[in-house]
């Protein structure tokens, strides 16, 4: 199927590849994008999609950690992942002459981990200290306080990091019957744009895309129940952070623009409302912004704030 010059193709599977050629380029972008992440887990799984990211840049396609991370940046090109509540996402860029090792990889990554025990209780640690960090960091953390006193009793409600109760019993095989699930060939959709042409791309990755087997994934999530209310965490530090959130329209809503608008007029940078007043005219706040987090089915509005402790009734 074309698409203004874009080429998609969908294989037997289900996944679906998004081809769009720019003439003249020599480098590439990849990007497998997932439909899955920590919404899709249970709140004994929680941090589960998290993990599994992690997991499978520990060895996958005949390839441990190292030879992963030195087969595409030796070569320079970069590679990175991401987890979401809603996606998990896979990327790497370089020169268009890297492409064919880039699909190998990445779909090894996305099909072919190994899980191995000893890395997984090894990885455990490294997760462990990265809640921990999060933790430490007050400005990153009062994010986990309001999705949780947003959406209290839902997935979206706790830490895409989840805790280190609900990491501790996943074991290789459980992780691998969760993989399966949540990286279902049907959900994914790889796009690929640069100096590329729709023919080699294809050649490329069908004979690393049609032997994997269709999976059923998961079922769709149980939907947003946005919940008013407040959270407070007292700590010996001497900023407060504050935060507020409102129930918003989803990523497909037609108010997803002008909601996006009025974000960035409102809190989007230093020439922002809030920007000004909060911080210039009256020194209230030494950041101070605004966003939006769109959802499948609803979303978030919400606005940020660091201010000195003693001030947080005039940020309010």
């Amino acid at each position: 199927m074309s698409l203004d010059g874009q080429t998609l193709y969908r294989f037997d599977n289900g996944l679906r590849l998004l081809v769009d050629p720019m003439p003249g380029v020599k480098t590439f972008a990849l990007n497998a994008l997932i439909h899955g992440g920590a919404r899709f887990e249970t709140e004994a799984q929680s941090g589960w999609a998290h993990l599994l990211e992690h997991m499978v840049f520990k060895g996958a396609g005949g390839r441990d950690a190292r030879a992963l991370a030195e087969a595409i940046e030796h070569k320079g090109g970069s590679i990175n992942a991401s987890t979401g509540y809603e996606h998990t996402r896979f990327e790497v860029r370089g020169l268009s002459s890297l492409l064919p090792l880039a699909l190998e990889i990445v779909t090894d990554l996305m099909f072919r981990s190994e899980l191995d025990a000893n890395e997984l209780q090894r990885e455990k640690k490294v997760i462990a200290q990265e809640i921990l960090e999060a933790y430490d960091t007050p400005d990153d953390h009062v994010f986990d306080l309001l999705q949780a006193a947003m959406f209290p009793d839902q997935a979206v409600g706790r830490p895409i990091l989840g805790s280190r109760k609900s990491l501790s019993p996943a074991k290789p095989d459980a992780l691998r019957a969760f993989a399966d699930t949540l990286y279902a060939p049907h959900r994914i959709v790889i796009c690929i744009s640069g100096g590329v042409t729709a023919e080699e791309v294809l050649a490329a990755a069908r004979p690393l895309i049609d032997p994997i087997a269709p999976q059923s994934g998961f079922a769709a999530p149980q939907a947003l129940r946005f919940s008013p209310g407040h959270a407070v965490q007292k700590r010996r530090i001497e900023q407060a952070n504050l935060t507020l959130g409102f129930g918003a329209v989803g990523r497909t809503d037609p108010d997803i623009i002008p909601l996006r608008l009025f974000g960035e007029i409102l809190g989007g940078g230093m020439a922002s409302r809030l920007f000004q007043e909060a911080r210039e005219a009256r020194g209230l706040a030494y950041a101070i912004d605004s966003y939006t987090t769109p959802y499948r089915d609803g979303g978030v509005f919400g606005v940020y704030a660091g201010c000195a402790r003693t001030w947080r009734r005039s940020a309010n």
